[in-house]
């Protein structure tokens, strides 16, 4: 009897809770394109009679869809709405799909009964040509690569508010030069885009190709293609540069080009001081003094290369010009003054007052000419009582009180010398001045004269 009493509630309370949920669905967004997100309503309801614990997930292979709650207890009669958010990814193709919701119910702690849900929804394709054009493209034709420029574009949307990729790309035949990707808002209805572009500087003239790309996700709306020139521009940049020392400076005059187009006939030049005009030690090839400036004429230099006009000036001769003048003073004296004479004490006493001595008068050729007639004329002073020949005779003038010696010839580097005594009969107190004396000679046609140095004695009671 027992037995059967247990079975019969068993039994009851299975057919109570047999089919206790209920499930229904409701969709919001059930289709989209990539990058959007759609949303279904899930109601779950508890038809049984006991409490219950559910529990949702979902597994899919492209999509993984946002459940707003996933475990939750339902009373017995009572029911619950959440939200499944699907985000649409790149990645996915577009075309009909179904998002699979499992439901899992729990009676204490002990799965009862499993239900599946699938949601149904749509990816659907952009027509870009139909929805999204691109209705002017706007730019400068003609451009000089220093200076920016704006190009602008009008776009139609025809489709709905989306973000997409705007690109702005430049290119020559030898590749891209200039490339812009950013993200921009695309609102529903007429937009309009620019950007500011700026080219390297050193772009080559030529002509080059500008587009505009519109692009949502990987899929290409809409594309423009137009045409530009770019102009070139000439550009010497001219540097100059100078090193200074005690032997002399350097001057480097540098002409870059930093243009696109070749630099025609242009001009260096640099004035000089006037002295340095004549201490230039080198100049670059080519280089020229004209009018005391130095000028070197450029005829053609490309773009990217240098040329430089380079100016050496030395010192040198002003440093050693003193000496080269005392050098030439030194020779001129001594080759203008053609002989050489000198007189010269050889010996003298004193005795009582009274002096003796012995002079000698020198000469010496020093050109490398002969000289000719020669005539010694030297002075009796008024002291001397007595003269006396040593070495050649000579004639004597008394009442000039002069003596003469007279030679025919003295050969190139011939030296002559003559001496003689004198005697005086007076004490002598303080200096004794002789004379110079005087020589005339001949020279091929030419009459000179010269004369030798004087002396000046002052003796002492004794002989040196």
């Amino acid at each position: 009897m027992r037995k059967a009493v247990i079975f019969l509630l068993t039994a009851f309370l299975v057919f109570s809770l047999s089919n206790c949920l209920s499930v229904s669905s409701k969709s919001i967004v059930s289709q989209g394109y990539k990058g959007d997100i759609l949303k279904y309503n899930l109601t779950i309801e508890n038809d049984g009679t006991q409490r219950i614990t559910i529990r949702i997930n979902s597994f899919t292979k492209y999509f993984s869809p946002s459940i707003s709650q996933t475990y939750f207890e339902l009373e017995k009669g009572q029911s619950k709405t959440i939200t499944i958010s699907i985000y649409i990814p790149d990645s996915v193709e577009s075309g009909r799909y179904f998002i699979p919701i499992y439901i899992t119910s729990y009676l204490n702690n002990v799965k009862y009964e499993e239900k599946t849900v699938n949601l149904p929804i749509t990816v659907l394709e952009v027509s870009s040509s139909e929805v999204i054009n691109i209705t002017g493209f706007n730019f400068k034709k003609k451009i000089d690569p220093r200076e920016s420029f704006t190009a602008s574009i009008n776009v139609t949307n025809n489709f709905r508010d989306i973000f997409f990729y705007l690109t702005f790309q430049v290119s020559s035949e030898k590749g891209i030069v200039y490339n812009s990707t950013r993200i921009e808002h695309l609102k529903l209805g007429e937009n309009q885009f620019s950007q500011e572009i700026s080219l390297n500087p050193l772009s080559l003239p030529g002509n080059y190709t500008i587009l505009v790309r519109l692009q949502y996700i990987n899929e290409l709306l809409d594309e423009e293609v137009g045409k530009i020139e770019v102009i070139g521009y000439e550009l010497p940049i001219v540097e100059k540069k100078e090193e200074s020392s005690i032997l002399g400076r350097e001057i480097q005059i540098t002409l870059r080009n930093l243009g696109t187009l070749p630099i025609e006939n242009y001009t260096l030049e640099y004035c000089l001081p006037f002295i340095e005009r004549y201490l230039i030690s080198s100049l670059s090839q080519n280089a020229k003094l004209s009018n005391g400036k130095v000028i070197l004429n450029v005829v053609n230099l490309t773009s990217g290369e240098e040329i430089t006009l380079s100016i050496k000036i030395s010192y040198l001769f002003l440093i050693l010009l003193p000496f080269i003048v005392v050098g030439i003073i030194g020779l001129f004296f001594l080759f203008g003054k053609k002989m050489k004479v000198e007189k010269e004490l050889l010996e003298y006493k004193m005795k009582e007052g009274v002096l003796e001595a012995k002079i000698a008068i020198k000469l010496k050729n020093i050109t490398f000419r002969k000289i000719k007639n020669i005539k010694v004329i030297d002075k009796i002073p008024i002291f001397v009582s007595h003269l006396a020949f040593a070495t050649v005779n000579g004639d004597v003038d008394k009442e000039r009180r002069i003596v003469e010696w007279k030679f025919d010839e003295l050969k190139p580097k011939e030296e002559i010398i003559i001496s003689y005594k004198i005697k005086t009969k007076m004490e002598i107190l303080g200096k004794l001045n002789f004379p110079p004396c005087k020589i005339l000679f001949r020279i091929g046609r030419k009459v000179h004269k010269t004369k030798s140095n004087s002396l000046v004695l002052e003796p002492v009671s004794k002989t040196l």
